[in-house]
């Protein structure tokens, strides 16, 4: 953060290259499948037009998305617009009273495990049970969507004319998506790809019977046919759906039942601008274990500028997505809420700031903050992003509250050197200017290795428990 210096990854606009082509391909075969499809088929041509409608539309997103974010990265540096008030920084003063003590760090890796407490080992164990849950209940949403679809299917019988040939290219898709995934990730985890498959099987379920039920409009409005069957398939297919909602709601509830009574505490989620993987890593692991516990809070820049949400919205007409001025910021503040959602994880509240005013967004965002991971991979000194951050922490954090993660991309010398300046010039009304105080807490990432995730959660989640007591 702070200086927002581009590390080698992947480029925007190679991931939209491929979207563009995987697009081409998939819009080529709805061609060649409904061109197959029974000559005089009307139906058939009028959902070629539908599905390539939706394709165009999905192209459409990506190109928005791509020129969307060049235009956020441009008005990220612009300046303050005319008769805006720009808050000066938090002072600093660099010749503070010594501290009682000297600047100590502890550095853990996989060599050296985590033997938690029992209260962190129970938050840690309670997490991955919430964590299995999910993946639990996306198997039985599968299956309980598929289950809505059977008397519908028998229905479909006597109406085969409701879905073309083109369907099946509706059914393959997700199963394309799976496998490309799978050949440009290779090293992600068993768990995330359970995840991916039972979404997917969710989506494909749902997306048959939106065609069911639109195509049975169809034929009911414009083509003569089986009156009964297609008004049969409508009514199924809506009771389908609306079950299907109602029983995401009941599946969440078992799980908000026990997350509403978490404290709520905020997890701040700091990280070096750099490659979007950078900021992935610790939103992926320590983010997706916290939300059970609390909110999620960091700030979009570097590759992460837009989210696939933010892109809806802008499409949806709001086109208030970047925070400019402290009025902006405190308005969008005052939006966030701390209480977990109808499924039962906390919200995650991100900011797209300036550069006018991110440092306030940090400030607002410590002030409130319980606890702050901070990832720091790629901190070097010809990438000095996050020295604001690292000097506001020390000034105003306290560090058992704290973790720090690096990796083999991390400058360790460098970086030892900032926090011992930092900690030998903080003012005397730091939390960390006691005798008390505790060390900073580093924590070495290796994630080739399936073990070192669980290692640095039990680390996180040791600091976590020694914060809510």
């Amino acid at each position: 953060m702070g200086q927002k210096t581009n590390l080698p990854g992947k480029k925007p606009g190679n991931a939209l290259l491929v979207a563009v082509l995987f697009l081409i391909g998939i819009v080529g075969l709805d061609v060649f499948l409904v061109t197959a499809s029974p000559a005089g088929d009307a139906g058939g041509v009028f959902w070629f037009v539908v599905i390539s409608l939706f394709f165009a539309v999905l192209l459409v997103v990506a190109i928005v998305y791509g020129s969307l974010q060049k235009r956020m990265v441009q008005e990220m540096k612009a300046p303050l617009p005319a008769g805006a008030a720009r808050e000066s920084d938090r002072p600093r003063d660099e010749k503070g009273t010594p501290p009682p003590h000297p600047f100590e760090y502890r550095l853990f890796d996989l060599s050296t495990p985590i033997q938690p407490s029992p209260k962190a080992a129970e938050m840690f164990e309670q997490a991955s049970t919430y964590l299995q849950q999910f993946k639990t209940n996306l198997m039985y949403s599968a299956f309980f969507i598929w289950a809505c679809f059977l008397p519908l299917g028998a229905v479909l019988l006597v109406v085969p004319d409701v879905l073309p040939g083109s369907i099946s290219l509706f059914c393959g898709a997700p199963l394309a998506i799976l496998v490309a995934w799978v050949a440009v990730n290779p090293r992600k985890s068993s768990a995330e790809m359970i995840v991916m498959i039972w979404g997917g099987l969710n989506l494909v379920g749902i997306g048959v019977i939106v065609i069911s039920l639109l195509s049975a409009v169809y034929h009911l409005l414009i083509r003569s046919g089986n009156i009964f069957g297609l008004v049969a398939v409508i009514v199924l297919s809506i009771i389908a759906l609306l079950s299907y909602v109602l029983f995401q709601l009941y599946l969440g509830n078992r799980v908000r039942r026990h997350t509403a009574t978490s404290k709520g505490m905020r997890l701040l989620i700091l990280w070096v601008f750099g490659p979007q993987q950078n900021l992935l890593t610790i939103l992926g692991d320590i983010g997706r274990f916290w939300r059970y516990f609390g909110t999620v809070q960091f700030l979009q820049g570097g590759e992460y500028t837009l989210s696939a949400n933010q892109v809806v919205s802008y499409l949806g007409g709001s086109r208030r997505l970047l925070v400019r001025t402290p009025e902006q910021l405190e308005e969008r503040m005052q939006t966030f809420k701390d209480t977990p959602k109808w499924s039962g994880e906390f919200p995650v509240h991100s900011l797209l700031c300036g550069d006018v005013v991110w440092k306030m967004a940090i400030d607002a965002f410590l002030d409130k903050a319980d606890l702050v991971a901070m990832n720091l991979c790629g901190f070097s000194r010809t990438n000095q992003g996050c020295l604001y951050e690292l000097a506001l922490l020390t000034d105003c954090f306290p560090t058992r509250c704290t973790l720090f993660l690096v990796d083999d991309t991390t400058d360790m010398d460098f970086l030892v050197e900032t926090l011992k300046q930092k900690w030998d010039t903080m003012p005397a009304d730091s939390p960390n200017h006691t005798q008390t105080a505790a060390p900073v807490w580093i924590y070495k990432l290796h994630l080739s290795n399936p073990d070192d995730r669980e290692n640095m959660l039990k680390l996180f989640f040791e600091i976590a428990a020694s914060t809510a007591s």
